[in-house]
């Protein structure tokens, strides 16, 4: 019995080996299919794909200032009525986390900026702020250090394209302050607030460090709203709706033209085609800068185990959205390639657009707000999601510290296992240096409990059983299938350290000498596989999470979820 199952273990290595190395040709080809057509897009797009003014050729700078400091919304701020007077387009959530009053970073402007000259005069920026953080991010806007539209110093008057010098249209606002009421889910609550002050038509999600290619708004509208960027409104929307008389003086808004009174075939074409659209769009993302050692473990997870399986799913969802290239091929200057969007049930928190009245309508703050993975309920809530194979945004990867890095590590794995369980489950077929690992653990036990078992029988001379009979024959099969399996184990680590690290190459992520460190995100991947299984918890901001719904509670009063 005993070889039979160092057999079926044996077996098992191998099949997952060789599923494996299907995985990995598999992704290489498609990354490297990417890679290659994003460089010919690079090759032939035209100025004008990285104009930064918002399609405002030649026009005057919209310049603003940051808007008022709002006090901690409530939920009753965010209802029906100020959907319906809602006169501006997008509005942009930037959740920015307490930097307790240090300077900004580099990567930091860079991926507001990413965000900002894709706005036009008829959009806002909300950044909520601690109070600490405040005089900063309020220097840093009214100094003139996120300006945009300025590539290298050139003079404000100077673009292939007519680029102007565009401040960035931002209001800020203070991030919520603990209350009882308060959802599970910080980053939720702090949404919850500011969506007490957006007026866009529609919201947009984003985590702070994320940096949006040209012309990445703009298409994620064409897709959700129907190309009614262009017009200010949205499909289907009647004559004087959108406008606000109780506006701040910092912010612009572009009123509607009246539509004429008879609905045109076109208008009721439209209405149709917006009804077929999805509510929401989300958009994969990838790492490019590995700062330190440590964020290896970020970079690796993002670009090697998660951005090939969105991939995948974007290229084979049976959805698709086909008025993407009719409205693709309208633009001043369209992208040449594929432009197909795939569908999934999840969105991620880098990116994520969607209609706010049907949020309101489909959506409860409630729910959202008590999962730890934010992204995953919302995307539950709107789906499917359309989810596109060819655009990708950028994060960054600053992990302080090993420690850091593993828990951010695991809270991924453990989010993933605790929303998609078969899925992950299944992924055991690609990971085998799990069953690598969970190989040698099962020969490990049964080496103990055979030692064991014949210490005890040499010191019991009247057992009925010879001792020899626990020694022989199958007990001397376990060591060289432990050195088979270790050696295995080894080999594993190697080649998926070099999978991985050409995945990264694909995606312009440069690890330096810091890719040395590889074969430990091999290892930590194998071990976290198995870890997730156990009723090990997850901490994240001041709680503990048992599941995906259900914090524990702290010793903080406020910190207990609402009822």
């Amino acid at each position: 019995m005993l070889a039979a199952l160092i057999a079926a273990l044996s077996m098992a290595q191998a099949l997952c080996v060789a599923t494996a190395a299907a995985w990995w040709c598999i992704t290489l080809r498609l990354s490297w299919m990417r890679a290659s057509r994003e460089a010919v897009r690079l090759a032939n797009d035209s100025p004008c794909a990285d104009d930064t003014d918002g399609g405002r050729s030649g026009g005057a700078p919209a310049e603003r200032t940051p808007g008022d400091l709002g006090e901690p919304g409530t939920s009753a701020q965010v209802g029906r009525a100020s959907l319906a007077s809602a006169s501006v387009r997008v509005s942009i959530f930037k959740p920015i986390p307490d930097r307790h009053g240090a300077p900004l970073s580099a990567h930091s402007r860079r991926a507001i900026a990413s965000f900002a000259r894709q706005l036009r005069e008829d959009d806002e920026m909300l950044l909520a702020v601690s109070a600490a953080d405040e005089p900063v991010w309020r220097v840093e806007l009214l100094s003139g250090a996120l300006h945009v539209g300025l590539p290298n110093g050139a003079d404000a008057t100077g673009g292939s394209c007519g680029q102007t010098q565009i401040h960035v249209p931002v209001r800020l606002l203070h991030r919520p302050a603990a209350s009882p009421s308060e959802l599970p889910n910080p980053k939720v609550e702090c949404l919850r607030h500011m969506a007490g002050h957006a007026r866009g038509r529609l919201w947009l999600w984003s985590d702070a460090d994320v940096v949006a290619p040209p012309g990445l708004v703009e298409e994620a509208i064409r897709v959700v709203d129907g190309g009614a960027g262009k017009s200010g409104r949205g499909d289907g929307e009647g004559p004087g709706v959108g406008v606000r008389t109780d506006m701040p003086a910092a912010v612009e808004v572009a009123s509607a033209d009246s539509p004429s009174a008879a609905a045109t075939d076109a208008d009721a074409m439209a209405r149709r085609d917006a009804l077929r659209r999805p509510a929401a769009v989300t958009v994969p993302y990838r790492v490019r800068t590995v700062p330190s050692a440590p964020a290896v473990l970020d970079a690796l997870y993002v670009n090697a185990e998660l951005l090939p399986g969105l991939r995948l799913i974007a290229a084979t969802s049976s959805a698709s959205i086909s008025s993407v290239d009719s409205a693709a091929s309208s633009t001043a200057c369209p992208q040449p390639g594929a432009t197909r969007w795939g569908s999934a049930p999840f969105a991620l928190g880098a990116f994520a657009m969607f209609r706010a009245e049907e949020f309101q309508n489909r959506a409860d703050w409630q729910r959202i707000g008590a999962g730890l993975a934010d992204d995953y309920e919302l995307g539950q809530a709107l789906r499917p999601v359309a989810l596109p194979g060819h655009l990708l945004v950028e994060i960054a990867a600053e992990e302080p510290g090993w420690r850091a890095a593993i828990l951010h590590y695991y809270r991924w794995q453990k989010n993933i296992r605790w929303c998609q369980p078969t899925a992950y489950a299944a992924q055991l077929a690609v990971t085998p240096g799990a069953v690598a690992l969970l190989s040698l653990a099962i020969f490990a036990i049964l080496a103990a409990m055979l030692a064991a078992t014949f210490a005890i029988a040499r010191q019991i001379p009247n057992l009925p059983f010879p001792s020899a009979v626990f020694a022989a024959p199958a007990a001397p099969a376990i060591i060289p299938a432990i050195s088979a399996t270790l050696l295995l184990l080894l080999q594993l680590t190697l080649l998926e350290s070099a999978w991985a690290l050409l995945l990264c190459r694909a995606v312009h992520c440069r690890t330096a000498w810091r890719g040395i460190t590889a074969p430990l995100w091999s290892l930590a991947r194998a071990a976290t596989w198995l870890a997730v299984w156990l009723p090990i918890p997850v901490r994240w901001g001041r709680r503990i999470w048992h599941g995906p719904r259900t914090p524990g509670n702290t010793s903080a009063a406020h910190d207990k979820p609402p009822p």
